[in-house]
């Protein structure tokens, strides 16, 4: 064992706390990737307005849905290429829950995935106006 010869007593600590972090990030990470795998991925909406993906963000535990394509009225404004949910995550009670982007203002967003593979995107202002996006999941 000459790799562990060469640790001095005085690193042992931060040796055997680098080896636990290790140990714990790799118990966690299957956990994070199984729920965020449930949502992540490219969804239609079913008016076939826009296709988002859900990736990650810069934080690891967040997702982020992203325009990547749309169909557009005329006079409407482009959202291509912009996050429309931010800070998507998985309450244990109340589910998926995000932020709404809409220039510098953030709505409460709840995200419910049915069993049929669509997903309802529900954005309210102030817990009384509320509008309902749904979303089918791309093969």
């Amino acid at each position: 064992m000459p790799f562990f010869s060469d640790i001095r007593p005085l690193d042992m600590p931060r040796f055997q706390w680098a080896v636990a972090l290790a140990v714990l990030i790799a118990a966690i990470m299957p956990h994070v990737v199984h729920a965020s795998s449930e949502l992540a991925g490219k969804w239609r909406a079913t008016d076939g307005s826009a296709i988002i993906d859900i990736a990650p963000c810069s934080a690891a535990a967040d997702l982020c849905a992203t325009v990547i394509e749309e169909t557009l009225k005329p006079g409407e404004p482009s959202s291509l290429g912009k996050v429309v949910i931010k800070d998507i995550r998985k309450d244990a009670k109340k589910g998926w829950q995000g932020k709404f982007v809409d220039g510098k203002t953030t709505y409460d967003a709840n995200i419910n995935i049915k069993d049929n593979g669509q997903a309802d995107f529900r954005v309210c202002v102030m817990l009384t106006l509320c509008d309902t996006l749904s979303f089918a999941r791309m093969p």
